[in-house]
């Protein structure tokens, strides 16, 4: 679920680049930007409210919050709602990257 969350944003981005090299640049900013949001670098629990809240729309913060859960002992039940978030994030984010793409081409 993360794999395809994160290739949605990946889609999402080739949708809106105009180049290959233009569409690495924005990607690897928007990965860092998502890995700090996310707490890759600094534990979510440490940012304020708002931020924990608008951290929600990378998929890092929803598969890390699942591994840590995996981590404590839990299961499917505990990580189903991680892997629900992902794959409608995936979902969406594909399908606004097809919407996207088929306007270019035409």
């Amino acid at each position: 679920a993360t794999v395809f969350a994160a290739t949605g944003w990946g889609a999402l981005i080739a949708a809106y680049s105009k180049s290959p090299g233009q569409a690495m640049s924005v990607g690897a900013m928007i990965a860092l930007v998502f890995a700090g949001l996310a707490g890759n670098f600094v534990p979510r629990q440490n940012y304020p409210e708002w931020l924990q809240k608008l951290s929600l729309f990378t998929p890092n913060a929803w598969a890390l919050e699942g591994f840590e859960e995996l981590g404590l002992g839990g299961g499917l039940p505990e990580v189903l709602p991680m892997v629900a978030a992902l794959t409608i994030m995936g979902v969406v984010l594909f399908a606004i990257a097809t919407v996207l793409f088929r306007r270019q081409y035409k």
